[in-house]
């Protein structure tokens, strides 16, 4: 029991490195789906104004029912959008926008470890 509390600086590092990397497979498996989420309802959102004028078309002009879908499609014409704190749009454009960032942080990361280990073996 003793042994398994002391760990050499190599497997604790080891085993961190796989957390954060979890860690962040985690994280972008949440992010991917909030953005995917977001991004179906706003095309949803689209379709619902045309299916309201044919369903209005349907019913006698001047009841209640097709001021009603009248006024719901008039609503729907202007369809959601979501926000991250009024920045920018969340659709898949951010996913791929995200990607890129991630993508750069990690080759940045990268080159300093190599450059640090280049150093080190000279």
């Amino acid at each position: 029991m003793l042994d398994m509390l002391c760990l050499n600086e190599e497997s604790y590092t080891d085993k961190r490195q796989v957390a954060n990397f979890f860690l962040l497979i985690m994280q972008m498996g949440g992010t991917t789906g909030v953005i995917l989420c977001c991004h179906s309802t706003v095309e949803e959102a689209k379709k619902l104004a045309p299916n309201c004028m044919k369903l209005r078309d349907s019913f006698e002009t001047g009841s209640r029912e097709y001021k009603r879908l009248q006024h719901l499609s008039m609503i729907f014409k202007y369809h959601p959008k979501f926000l991250a704190a009024g920045f920018f749009t969340v659709d898949r454009n951010s996913l791929l926008g995200i990607m890129s960032i991630v993508t750069t942080y990690l080759i940045i990361i990268l080159q300093w470890y190599y450059n640090g280990a280049h150093k080190q073996s000279e």
